[in-house]
């Protein structure tokens, strides 16, 4: 067989072929984990931020659970229409 053979420029081209198709693999795949890595950092950054947003909100009706009543029962609507109705 020579240099030039038909069999030998078929699988040639069935190499190249194979390797291009791995190469595409290698690509979509390091694309996959990029946006599954973005999505799943962009959660997290949600996630964080509820947090913290509900640490705050526990954090104050806790103070104003500790907080003496201060006002008059006269400034509280629902007892004004009470007393008066």
């Amino acid at each position: 067989m020579s240099a030039g053979s038909p069999n030998r420029q078929l699988g040639s081209k069935v190499l190249t072929k194979s390797m291009n198709s791995d190469s595409n693999e290698v690509r979509i795949r390091c694309l996959f984990r990029a946006v599954v890595l973005d999505v799943l950092r962009a959660k997290r950054a949600d996630t964080l931020d509820v947090q913290a947003h509900l640490e705050r909100r526990v954090k104050q009706l806790q103070a104003n659970r500790d907080k003496p009543e201060t006002r008059s029962s006269s400034s509280d609507p629902l007892t004004a229409t009470l007393t008066t109705a």
